[in-house]
């Protein structure tokens, strides 16, 4: 059965060692923004006519940043 098959999927240990230190390691800030933008840019819906940029900017605002303090 699927099930079965599904149960017995192990994941890769080398995979698993990788991911937990992508975890476990702090963000930029940089990093953290576009997290951010793509969490909101991911919500939006297709029919939206906002664009990536603009969600981009508005985050900056809010955060009192602007995307060339960000970058360095």
């Amino acid at each position: 059965m699927i099930i079965d098959q599904a149960m017995s999927l192990k994941t890769n240990a080398g995979l698993l060692e990788v991911m937990k230190a992508a975890a476990s390691r702090k963000l930029s800030a940089q990093e953290n923004i576009e997290q951010r933008v793509s969490y909101v840019y991911g919500l939006m819906h297709g029919d939206s006519l906002v664009t990536k940029e603009q969600v981009r900017k508005v985050i900056l605002e809010q955060v009192g940043a602007t995307a060339e303090a960000v970058a360095k």
